[in-house]
């Protein structure tokens, strides 16, 4: 199921740095965005949500510095797990 795909993503862009981070977050964001077989609809506004979300993340200081908006590692990762926890959440109701 594409769930586990996207958790198994959010998790290891939380263990990872840099360019490597950029790169799970993109990587979720797109699967979130072409993916139509998505139908719950609270599980599609949790996933578009935090996809919407991560386009803030702006690993390069400067480019934040630009834009108050934009932020950095450290609320990545609490965004992350808020995804993961609001995630599970829905995981446990649907059984």
């Amino acid at each position: 199921m594409i769930l586990k795909q996207l958790i198994k993503i959010l998790n290891k862009a939380q263990n990872l740095n840099g360019f490597e981070r950029v790169n799970k977050v993109k990587e979720f964001q797109k699967i979130v965005w072409d993916d139509e077989t998505i139908q719950n609809e609270i599980l599609n506004d949790i996933l578009s949500t935090l996809a919407y979300d991560f386009d803030y993340y702006e690993p390069n200081k400067k480019m934040r510095d630009e834009d108050s908006s934009y932020y950095g590692d450290e609320r990545l990762s609490k965004e992350i797990n808020a995804g993961l926890e609001k995630l599970k959440k829905y995981q446990e109701a649907s059984q």
